[in-house]
Protein backbone atom coordinates (compact mmCIF):
# COMPACT_ATOMS: atom_id res chain seq x y z
CA UNK A 1 0.00 0.00 0.00
CA UNK A 2 1.55 3.10 -0.86
CA UNK A 3 1.89 5.83 2.03
CA UNK A 4 0.86 9.21 2.66
CA UNK A 5 -1.99 11.53 0.07
CA UNK A 6 -2.40 9.81 -2.89
CA UNK A 7 -1.05 11.56 -5.80
CA UNK A 8 -4.25 12.94 -7.34
CA UNK A 9 -3.02 15.39 -9.39
CA UNK A 10 0.07 13.74 -10.49
CA UNK A 11 -2.05 10.75 -11.83
CA UNK A 12 -4.23 12.92 -13.78
CA UNK A 13 -1.19 14.62 -15.60
CA UNK A 14 0.18 11.24 -16.34
CA UNK A 15 -3.56 10.00 -17.72
CA UNK A 16 -3.42 13.48 -20.20
CA UNK A 17 0.26 12.74 -21.40
CA UNK A 18 -1.09 9.05 -21.99
CA UNK A 19 -3.97 9.81 -23.79
CA UNK A 20 -2.17 12.57 -25.61
CA UNK A 21 0.40 10.04 -26.82
CA UNK A 22 -1.86 7.53 -28.27
CA UNK A 23 -2.91 5.43 -25.46
CA UNK A 24 -5.86 4.07 -24.25
CA UNK A 25 -6.52 4.38 -20.39
CA UNK A 26 -8.50 2.27 -18.63
CA UNK A 27 -8.39 4.01 -14.75
CA UNK A 28 -8.13 1.43 -11.69
CA UNK A 29 -10.01 1.27 -8.95
CA UNK A 30 -8.19 0.75 -5.40
CA UNK A 31 -7.56 -2.27 -4.21
CA UNK A 32 -8.19 -3.74 -7.51
CA UNK A 33 -4.71 -3.47 -8.67
CA UNK A 34 -1.95 -2.39 -7.65
CA UNK A 35 -1.54 0.52 -10.43
CA UNK A 36 -3.24 3.98 -10.86
CA UNK A 37 -4.10 2.73 -14.43
CA UNK A 38 -3.83 0.52 -17.26
CA UNK A 39 -1.98 2.11 -20.63
CA UNK A 40 -2.88 0.09 -23.77
CA UNK A 41 -0.72 0.37 -26.90
CA UNK A 42 -2.02 -1.74 -29.77
CA UNK A 43 -2.04 -5.24 -28.03
CA UNK A 44 0.56 -4.32 -25.54
CA UNK A 45 -0.77 -3.54 -21.65
CA UNK A 46 1.10 -1.68 -18.78
CA UNK A 47 0.06 -1.41 -15.60
CA UNK A 48 1.02 2.17 -14.46
CA UNK A 49 1.62 3.50 -10.81
CA UNK A 50 2.46 7.41 -10.47
CA UNK A 51 4.37 9.05 -8.08
CA UNK A 52 5.75 12.44 -6.92
CA UNK A 53 9.05 12.69 -5.38
CA UNK A 54 9.98 15.34 -3.59
CA UNK A 55 13.77 16.00 -4.04
CA UNK A 56 15.85 15.38 -7.01
CA UNK A 57 18.16 12.37 -8.09
CA UNK A 58 16.12 10.45 -5.17
CA UNK A 59 17.23 6.71 -5.41
CA UNK A 60 14.02 5.65 -7.09
CA UNK A 61 14.52 2.04 -5.60
CA UNK A 62 14.25 2.89 -2.13
CA UNK A 63 12.00 5.52 -1.96
CA UNK A 64 9.69 3.84 -3.91
CA UNK A 65 10.56 0.53 -2.84
CA UNK A 66 7.04 -0.54 -1.85
CA UNK A 67 5.14 0.53 -5.40
CA UNK A 68 7.75 -1.90 -7.21
CA UNK A 69 6.91 -4.75 -5.11
CA UNK A 70 3.25 -4.33 -5.15
CA UNK A 71 3.51 -3.84 -8.97
CA UNK A 72 5.86 -7.14 -9.40
CA UNK A 73 3.51 -9.42 -7.23
CA UNK A 74 0.55 -8.43 -9.55
CA UNK A 75 -1.06 -11.86 -10.69
CA UNK A 76 -2.23 -9.55 -14.30
CA UNK A 77 -0.42 -10.71 -18.05
CA UNK A 78 0.75 -7.09 -18.35
CA UNK A 79 3.89 -4.71 -18.12
CA UNK A 80 4.69 -2.72 -15.57
CA UNK A 81 5.89 0.91 -15.22
CA UNK A 82 6.36 3.34 -12.55
CA UNK A 83 6.09 6.88 -13.31
CA UNK A 84 7.31 9.93 -11.17
CA UNK A 85 7.09 13.30 -11.06
CA UNK A 86 9.89 14.70 -10.08
CA UNK A 87 9.88 18.37 -7.58
CA UNK A 88 10.65 20.22 -10.76
CA UNK A 89 7.52 18.67 -13.02
CA UNK A 90 9.39 17.09 -15.22
CA UNK A 91 8.37 12.72 -15.61
CA UNK A 92 10.38 9.78 -15.14
CA UNK A 93 9.44 6.19 -16.41
CA UNK A 94 10.75 3.37 -15.11
CA UNK A 95 9.77 -0.45 -16.39
CA UNK A 96 9.53 -2.72 -13.46
CA UNK A 97 11.40 -5.71 -14.14
CA UNK A 98 11.33 -9.04 -11.84
CA UNK A 99 15.21 -8.63 -11.26
CA UNK A 100 15.81 -4.50 -11.85
CA UNK A 101 14.14 -1.33 -12.69
CA UNK A 102 15.08 0.37 -15.91
CA UNK A 103 14.98 4.16 -16.79
CA UNK A 104 13.03 4.18 -19.74
CA UNK A 105 12.95 7.61 -20.99
CA UNK A 106 12.57 11.34 -19.72
CA UNK A 107 8.89 13.09 -20.57
CA UNK A 108 8.66 16.80 -19.92
CA UNK A 109 4.60 17.39 -18.78
CA UNK A 110 3.83 20.99 -18.42
CA UNK A 111 0.28 22.79 -17.27
CA UNK A 112 -0.10 24.52 -20.74
CA UNK A 113 -0.17 21.04 -22.89
CA UNK A 114 -3.05 19.40 -20.70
Amino acid sequence: MTRGHPAVRAVEEAIGYAERNGWRVITVGAGQLPCDFMAIDGDRITLVKVRRVRYRGEDISRSCGQEIEDLRAAVFPAGRELWVRGPDRTWYRYAVLQDQVVRVREEAITRNKQ
